[in-house]
């Protein structure tokens, strides 16, 4: 069974023509890491049962609106406008 995801960022067109996100940014793949989840899990370690997140990182299937998207990024404006 193959899942499809979706992302979805306001007043971006990711290019989906999916009936249920029209507009999302189909996601090809994505990963995170959350470490201290097996010593929670299992009792060991010293980590007092605090999980720590890593940043999600998704990669967009070819052809979304991936320039879109990287010309509203408010970091990216701001870079431009003193360069």
């Amino acid at each position: 069974m193959t899942l499809t995801y979706y992302l979805t960022v306001d007043g971006v067109n990711g290019g989906s023509m999916n009936v249920g996100y029209p507009g999302a940014f189909a996601i090809s793949d994505y990963s995170f890491d959350v470490s201290g989840l097996v010593s929670a899990v299992t009792g060991g370690g010293g980590s007092g049962g605090k999980a720590t997140f890593s940043p999600l990182t998704v990669e967009l299937a070819p052809g979304s609106g991936l320039t879109a998207l990287l010309v509203t990024c408010p970091v990216l404006r701001s870079q431009q406008s003193t360069s």
